[in-house]
């Protein structure tokens, strides 16, 4: 599996995490190979139940995200983007292990809405719902941020959950 240049065919699925930790059980299960990519990102190739895929660690916050995955869409030109890490704790209702489908993200630094939110496509929300519906994998579609500080503590946490 490589880049795409002509006919080649890369990556079907690109997957982009923030920080390494959130890649961890993909790392564990997976035979992935680090790629060269720029310096503020790291590349890997590897699949996932069968499928060629290529794994990004970004860095935190949407800087990072956007600057990622225009680089993966120019390298590989993948037929889908997941942008996947740990979220939860703001609000009640939503326990260890749940996937939440990103209806709209909305960007933070420290307690600040710091641009636009941004409304995932009415069509993709639907069709990752219908998708996991069935599915042991206990989700929902909601709210999502992101930020460039992790919220450690449950003081953070409740502000971000007002925000």
């Amino acid at each position: 599996m490589a880049e795409k240049s002509g006919n080649e065919k890369g990556p079907q699925l690109a997957l982009i995490f923030a920080l390494p930790e959130e890649a961890r059980g993909l790392f564990k299960d997976g035979d992935w190979q680090r790629v060269a990519s720029s310096a503020s990102i790291a590349t890997y190739l590897g699949s996932v139940d069968g499928v060629d895929t290529v794994l990004v660690v970004s860095g935190m916050g949407r800087a990072n995200a956007e600057a990622a995955t225009r680089e993966v869409i120019e390298r590989y030109q993948p037929e889908a983007i997941i942008s996947l890490g740990f979220a939860g704790g703001l609000t009640t209702g939503g326990s260890a292990g749940d996937l939440v489908v990103a209806e709209t993200l909305m960007p933070i630094e420290g307690t600040r809405l710091t641009g636009e939110p941004i409304a995932s496509s009415i069509i993709l929300v639907q069709t990752s719902r219908h998708a996991l519906d069935g599915r042991s994998i206990p989700s929902r579609a909601g709210l999502c941020l992101t930020t460039s500080h992790i919220a450690a503590n449950p003081k953070d946490k409740a502000l971000l959950g007002e925000a």
